[in-house]
């Protein structure tokens, strides 16, 4: 639904879906505080999407003084619309950034235990991306190379569940250290990559809690010391 005008071939709009029956209203009645700030800032851009609540352009004909409003954008990343132009044009300026060479792609998951502290603590979310990215870099380091890399951080899976995960694309390959030359056919292995990944979000998570930043879920909040968080 991110990357599409409708959800459905008979042209049923998602905004329609939100206030069909007032089903956003009763939504937010029901779960506001579980609901954050940026959610309902985003949801209200795309209800009033090119309407006269934005504002809007008018254009007038000279000649035969012919008008037309034109209403603002939201320019949401939440609007099908507005979210699918910004969409185009990333790709547009990637294709013409990024190298036409191998590229692998990869996912970093972690287990469905961990994904609420990541809830209950976003400020991680902040630190994981560059966790996936440096993994990448100090192997092809090792190598002798400089990759180029891309990603993205998803917060839900498939299934709409909460699943904090990241996708990352990554040239099978890169600039050798001199920038002389490109160096190709490098694989990225799935279990080397697996495994110091699964370290350093443990490590992450133990030195938050060492640090007395990281909140515990409700199940876990007997644990008070260092010891018993690492077992």
């Amino acid at each position: 639904m991110m990357h599409m005008e409708y959800v459905s071939g008979n042209g049923i709009k998602l905004r329609d879906i939100f206030l069909d029956h007032g089903n956003w209203w009763k939504l937010f009645l029901l779960h506001r505080e579980l609901i954050r700030l940026s959610i309902i800032i985003n949801v209200l851009k795309l209800l009033v999407c090119r309407t006269s609540f934005l504002g809007y352009h008018q254009f007038v004909c000279p000649t035969c003084s012919k008008s037309m409003k034109v209403p603002h954008s939201c320019k949401s990343r939440f609007c099908p619309s507005c979210g699918k132009k910004a969409t185009d044009i990333w790709i547009k300026n990637s294709l013409n950034t990024l190298p036409k060479t191998t590229w692998q792609h990869i996912t970093f998951t972690m287990p469905a235990e961990l994904w609420v502290f990541f809830w209950l603590n976003r400020h991680l979310m902040n630190l994981i991306p560059l966790i996936a990215a440096t993994i990448i870099k100090d192997w092809a380091l090792e190598k002798g190379f400089l990759p180029g890399i891309f990603l993205a951080i998803h917060t839900f899976g498939r299934d709409l569940k909460r699943n904090i995960h990241i996708h990352l694309s990554t040239t099978a390959g890169g600039l050798s250290f001199c920038h002389t030359k490109w160096i190709g056919k490098a694989y990225f292995y799935h279990g080397s990559l697996k495994n110091t990944w699964r370290y350093k979000i443990i490590a992450l998570l133990r030195e938050e809690f060492k640090k007395g930043r990281l909140t515990l879920p409700p199940h876990l909040k007997h644990i008070t010391s260092y010891t018993l968080f690492n077992s």
